[in-house]
């Protein structure tokens, strides 16, 4: 079953494991990794010291695709990916690393009590204190989200809250590596600025965000060799 959900045998999977909820043209260029091996429904590459896995946008693909991981020799998670921006001094193609990702990812509990941050999925201390000395990029919280409609109409209480980026996947995904006891954090990259941009209009392709996806795919290449 393994080999027909991820396109690979389970031990193929590297201690290692990227993990990206979105596929951009250049990114077997940027982490020199083999072509992807297609399952239904992730796919894998394998690169220097790392396997990466295309987990598909979302909570719940991305936090079942790291539990299938329970029994691999997957040793540590990292979810690279995109968010949108709640602070004023971001701009796109920011890169950061998530210390706490808020659970807002029911649309249902959304609409009937609105951002409610009772719940943090915290990075794993040690890996996010190695991809900090190792990037130099700094530490924010992260709300996962639910909807995207909804972003703008509670983007001052997000803010209030000392939340600065949004995105679809964290919460997830950090409780999913907690819960199979295997390290997990996040490099996100700003894609987008809450309030000012319409997120389906994003031009991907832009100098920024390559630039950024480059920079991540290079921190991430060192990272796995060291």
């Amino acid at each position: 079953m393994f080999h027909s959900l991820f396109g690979v045998e389970p031990n193929e999977i590297q201690k290692t494991c990227v993990l990206t909820p979105f596929i951009y043209r250049e990114l077997v260029t940027d982490l020199q990794t083999t072509p992807f091996h297609r399952g239904l429904p992730y796919s894998c590459a394998q690169g220097k010291g790392f396997t990466l896995i295309y987990s598909r946008p979302g909570a719940l693909s991305t936090a079942d695709a790291v539990l299938f991981l329970k029994d691999t020799p997957c040793e540590q998670l990292i979810l690279l990916g995109a968010c949108g921006s709640a602070a004023e001094d971001h701009t796109a193609g920011k890169l950061i690393l998530v210390k706490e990702a808020v659970n807002m990812e029911s649309f249902s509990h959304l609409l009937k009590f609105g951002p409610v941050p009772d719940e943090r999925c915290p990075a794993d201390p040690g890996l996010l204190e190695r991809l900090r000395q190792a990037t130099g990029l700094p530490a924010e919280s992260c709300a996962t989200f639910g909807s995207i409609k909804l972003e703008d109409e509670y983007l001052e209480k997000l803010r209030e809250k000392d939340i600065t980026v949004i995105d679809m996947e964290c919460s997830a995904f950090l409780a999913a590596g907690a819960h199979i006891q295997k390290p997990a954090a996040a490099l996100l990259y700003i894609s987008d600025i809450i309030g000012q941009d319409n997120v389906y209009l994003i031009d991907r392709t832009s100098p920024e965000i390559r630039k950024a996806q480059k920079k991540a795919a290079n921190l991430l290449l060192q990272f796995a060799a060291s």
